[in-house]
């Protein structure tokens, strides 16, 4: 059972033409409000984080699936949306990408040092740039908004504020959260090398 100030990561995996890809993030539970599951938070926070984006994605696309993994009370929950994207249009290749920075800062000491993280967004509209740049941000407002703003997955469910987790070194991975202070929106359309995905196992 989840507690509150429990860390726990999302990650959503997505398909376009039969290429699969991963976006990780992290959060804190603020406040348990119900007595929704487990599956029943990771359902609605995948569907809130798909529908903030979902206008600006073909329907090639697919949210395929969805794993909560509670790092503070050990606990994993799978679930498959299977929610297609909600464009009729051509999209831009797999490997080519919509890049939203995020930002995150020390909640103790303000004046540190800002560190940054990225999500990846793919199967994005065609329509939606020229030469390379969007010419159009506003589909991904909402997305911006709920990659670094706290969220509520229902009524009967959790509040919770997003994390960027990074390193400690030296020594065995030991990792630090820090809550996230902005996101920001690239223009550029950035081409992916390569791809490690974990799927939902």
């Amino acid at each position: 059972m989840a507690n509150a100030n429990d860390f726990f990561s999302l990650r959503f995996v997505t398909e376009l033409g039969g290429v699969a890809m991963s976006n990780l993030y992290w959060y804190q539970i603020d406040s348990i409000l119900g007595a929704d599951t487990d599956a029943t938070v990771l359902t609605d926070l995948a569907t809130q984080w798909w529908d903030t984006f979902k206008a600006a994605i073909t329907d090639q696309a697919t949210f395929s699936c969805a794993v909560l993994n509670n790092i503070t009370t050990p606990r994993k929950t799978v679930v498959f949306p299977s929610l297609a994207g909600g464009t009729v249009e051509d999209s831009h290749p797999q490997y080519s990408v919509v890049r939203i920075n995020t930002y995150a800062k020390d909640p103790i000491d303000p004046a540190s040092v800002v560190r940054r993280g990225a999500t990846n967004i793919s199967g994005v509209i065609e329509s939606l740039s020229r030469r390379g740049r969007l010419n159009d941000l506003a589909p991904f407002a909402n997305l911006r908004t709920f990659l670094y703003q706290q969220q509520t997955s229902g009524v009967a469910g959790w509040q919770v504020t997003p994390h960027l987790r990074y390193a400690i070194p030296p020594g065995p991975a030991t990792y630090n959260y820090w809550p996230m202070e902005w996101a920001q929106i690239n223009t550029r359309i950035f081409t992916l090398r390569s791809r490690k995905t974990k799927l939902c196992s």
